[in-house]
C-alpha cells in the first residue's frame, strides 16, 4: 500500500483514516441509476442477486411466461 503524506480523518469508524487529498462523496453523486427497458427482448440474460453473488441465469420464453433454465 502507497505512504500519503498526510491522513484525515475519514468520519467512518471502520475506513479509519484516508489521504488527505481525497474527497468524500456519496454514490448518488457520482452514479446514476439506468433505467431501461428490455424492449424486444434484446438482452436475454436474467440476472438474480442472492446472498451478495450475481448469478446469471438463461431465459426462456413460452408464450406469456417466462422460464428459467
Amino acid at each position: 500500500m502507497n505512504k500519503y503524506p498526510t491522513y484525515k480523518p475519514s468520519n467512518i469508524p471502520w475506513i479509519g483514516d484516508v489521504p488527505e487529498h481525497l474527497e468524500m462523496r456519496y454514490l448518488s453523486q457520482i452514479c446514476k441509476e439506468q433505467l431501461m427497458r428490455n424492449t424486444g427482448n434484446i438482452e436475454t440474460n436474467v440476472l438474480s442477486l442472492s446472498y451478495g453473488k450475481i448469478i446469471q441465469k438463461k431465459k426462456v420464453t413460452i408464450s406469456n411466461f417466462t422460464v428459467e433454465k
